[in-house]
């Protein structure tokens, strides 16, 4: 999971699979189009005018939502240039939260599917759509596709059935504050930083400065902080000993034959065992319609 130490420079932080991304993107599309048969269950499409909340289309029985992308409370205020690596898809957890309580309301909606693919993003975000994802009290199961990790782990740790291939990508228990900083190519360019602010560690982690020990042990003060909070969601929600998950909250991913004997996931398989699960939860064919269509 990725917080950072300062926000002035937005293209700091975009990791790979052992991180969550924390630069974001405009666009927030949570969606999965068409409507098709698909193995044990149906997709149909819930709607909304731009003026008018999201309520799911009649006749489904489970909502689905999509986590993809960088993981982060907003859709809004981002640029796509931010995005080192493109950013099509990005996960706001305003959006989702409101499918989240649109389902614990609305008494045709039975269970809550969700479908991941994200190596994360910050931490607020991925706590707040976990917990709504518990506050629903309705059958849960997450599947995920490629990768599932570091906060997008979070939000899987939540549901009550966790679905991954044996070739998936999982967990990441960890959190990141590392930046690129631009001291040298500062000088190179003949470019002074001069530091005009009031209080001791109000420009910590500025990127055009150099870092000292005495902030570096602040930030990571809160890096383990954020950790152990961390671990600790992953202990209540799993139902692990809080030893066994920190064993293996090193910030490393694992495949997902790994992570079931290590207690991360509970079912190997994809699509076909996620509709499995859900109507073995529900007891009649899931009729899934996905929040934000």
């Amino acid at each position: 999971m990725e917080t950072h130490p300062a926000r002035k420079n937005p293209a700091l932080g975009i990791l790979g699979h052992f991180g969550l991304v924390f630069a974001a993107c405009l666009l927030a599309i949570l969606a999965v189009g068409g409507t098709a048969l698909l193995f044990l269950g149906e997709e149909v499409l819930g709607g909304r005018s731009s003026a008018e909340a999201w309520v799911p289309a009649p006749g489904c029985n489970v909502v689905g939502i999509a986590v993809r992308g960088p993981i982060t409370v907003s859709a809004s205020g981002f640029a796509p240039e931010e995005c080192l690596y493109g950013c099509e898809y990005i996960t706001s957890s305003d959006e989702v939260l409101e499918y989240l309580n649109e389902a614990r309301d609305n008494n045709a909606i039975k269970a809550i599917l969700i479908d991941i693919e994200s190596g994360g993003g910050e931490p607020v975000p991925s706590e707040e759509i976990a917990n709504a994802i518990k506050q629903t009290e309705k059958p849960s199961v997450a599947w995920i596709r490629q990768v599932g990790a570091s906060g997008a782990y979070w939000i899987a740790s939540a549901a009550d059935t966790i679905v991954a291939s044996e070739n998936s990508d999982v967990g990441s228990i960890g959190i990141t504050m590392s930046y690129l900083d631009n001291v040298t190519a500062n000088e190179e360019q003949g470019l002074t930083y001069n530091s005009l602010s009031s209080g001791k560690y109000k420009d910590a982690g500025d990127p055009d400065r150099i870092l000292t020990e005495e902030e570096a042990e602040l930030f990571k003060r809160d890096l383990a902080i954020l950790h152990a909070n961390f671990m600790l969601a992953i202990s209540i929600n799993r139902s692990l000993p809080l030893e066994q998950v920190i064993e293996i909250a090193d910030g490393s991913s694992m495949l997902g034959g790994m992570a079931k004997e290590k207690g991360l996931i509970d079912v190997i398989g994809g699509q076909r065992e996620a509709y499995g699960a859900l109507e073995a939860q529900i007891g009649e064919k899931p009729v899934i319609c996905w929040g934000g269509l």
